[in-house]
This record gives C-alpha cells, sequence and structure tokens, in this order.
C-alpha cells in the first residue's frame, strides 16, 4: 500500500509539473505575441521649438473704447507709431499694449503642424497671425498654445502679433488704476512648436 501510494504521489508530481510548464510556456507566447518594442526616439520625429523672444515692436491703443464690434481688441491704425522692446517684457502702452514681429515659415513647414506657446503674459491677451484672429486666453498666468497652422504662409514672411490688457477691461476703461496697472505684456517666454500633423505630445 504504501509503494503504491508513493508511485502515485510521483506521477502527481510529473503531471503538476509537466502542467506548469506548459502554463508557463503559454505565458511567454502571450507576451511575445504583443510583438517586438518600439523605439520611440528613433521612431517618433523630434518636434522644432523656435524661442520667439528678443527684439518685438510695441505700440498702444485704447485710450477711450478698447474693444470693437465683434468683442476683440480695436487693433492698432496704420500710422500708429511702433518702438522697439524687448520680449518677454511688460509695457504699459495704452489700454492695450500691442506687441509684432515677424516670423520667416520655411516652405518646408507646408505640411506640419504649428502652435503658438505662451508661457505666461499679463492678462487677457488676443494673438493676431498674418491678420488673421487665433485666439485669446483671459487667465493667463499658466502656459496655454494656440494652433496657427490655418494661418501661416510657407516660404513668406510672417507677422504675428499680440495684444495684452489688464483683466477689470472695461469699454470704456473708468478708472485710473485700470490705465496705469503695470501688469500687462508677454511676461513669459513665447515660442514656436513645428511638429508632424500626428506626433506624440507626452509619454509618461
Amino acid at each position: 500500500m504504501r509503494n503504491g501510494f508513493c508511485f502515485y504521489a510521483m506521477i502527481s508530481l510529473v503531471v503538476v509539473s509537466f502542467a506548469s510548464n506548459v502554463l508557463a510556456g503559454v505565458v511567454v507566447r502571450e507576451t511575445l505575441s504583443t510583438g517586438p518594442s518600439v523605439d520611440l526616439k528613433s521612431a517618433v520625429a523630434p518636434s522644432i521649438i523656435i524661442d520667439l523672444g528678443g527684439d518685438w515692436q510695441a505700440a498702444g491703443t485704447g485710450e477711450g473704447s478698447v474693444s470693437g464690434p465683434e468683442g476683440h481688441f480695436i487693433p492698432p491704425a496704420a500710422d500708429a507709431k511702433w518702438k522697439s522692446v524687448n520680449i518677454p517684457g511688460r509695457y504699459v502702452l495704452g489700454s492695450v499694449s500691442w506687441f509684432r514681429r515677424t516670423v520667416d515659415v520655411p516652405k518646408t513647414w507646408a505640411d506640419k503642424r504649428v502652435t503658438l506657446r505662451f508661457q505666461g503674459t499679463r492678462y487677457k491677451t488676443e494673438a493676431y497671425w498674418n491678420h488673421k484672429y487665433a485666439g485669446e486666453q483671459i487667465d493667463t498666468t499658466y502656459t496655454y498654445e494656440m494652433d496657427v497652422t490655418p494661418f501661416i504662409r510657407p516660404g513668406e514672411k510672417n507677422e504675428l502679433l499680440v495684444g495684452t490688457a489688464a483683466t477689470n477691461i472695461q469699454n470704456p476703461p473708468s478708472a485710473l488704476p485700470y490705465i496705469s496697472n503695470p501688469r500687462r505684456g508677454i511676461s513669459m517666454p513665447v515660442s514656436l512648436i513645428v511638429s508632424d500633423p500626428v506626433a506624440v505630445t507626452d509619454i509618461f
């Protein structure tokens, strides 16, 4: 009886060992069936980041009314007096402080996505690319982006125009503290991000 028990016990161990190996083999095959690993650094084209800081031109508008019929800032007049400024920076030039610069857009950007990134502006901000309204932001103490892809003209000099005003904007402004508020301008770095139409923006 004891010999028989030992025999069956040995058989059971062999069966369990065989089953474990089979199951382990199944797990390995399932893992391998997911395909080879992908090196994201070589598979994904990197985005190009262009710093737009440095020399800009600035002018002020809106000593009376600051908003037009569509609710946007009234843009500078054709004969506005522009002066050289350094961006990032804060400048009070009127009820709305305007900043502009040109950007050389190569022809290779024709099939790219172009995003305008502000790391902080003061305060309400409107942006125009080639005189086309690109977007606005009111709570602007953090990084935000605007897609300007539809407005770029590859192979030409493009114009970026940015208007900034204080938070307590009225039409027209009614208090002296509003006029003298120094917290106006592109106060943090601004850049362009040029990437493929489909791109990985974050990996975590």
